[in-house]
């Protein structure tokens, strides 16, 4: 059985999945600058991974509204599994 797990971990396939991601360790800190316009920072478990643009629209109760969290929450797995990918092929 521990064979067949070792020879699975060393499959291009498994090498190349995305760590696990953990909202819990998501921070999405919002610059609003206006009520129409902002940025959100992302880190990852402490790690920047960027600033961002935010696109703000008005909602039904008239309220302007930037991204949902789920939405940054998805910008984070990409930006994790494409460096997780570049670190990959440096290693390589």
């Amino acid at each position: 059985m521990a064979a067949a797990i070792e020879r699975n971990k060393a499959k291009a396939s498994y090498i190349e999945q995305a760590p696990y991601f953990d909202r819990r360790k998501l921070e999405v800190q919002v610059h609003q600058f206006s009520v129409t316009q902002g940025e959100v920072s992302l880190f990852y478990d402490g790690q920047f991974l960027g600033r961002y643009g935010d696109k703000y629209t008005i909602s039904a109760g008239g309220q302007w509204r930037g991204h949902p969290l789920r939405y940054w929450e998805d910008a984070a797995k990409k930006i994790l599994r494409e460096r997780h990918l570049a670190s990959l092929q440096r290693a390589a």
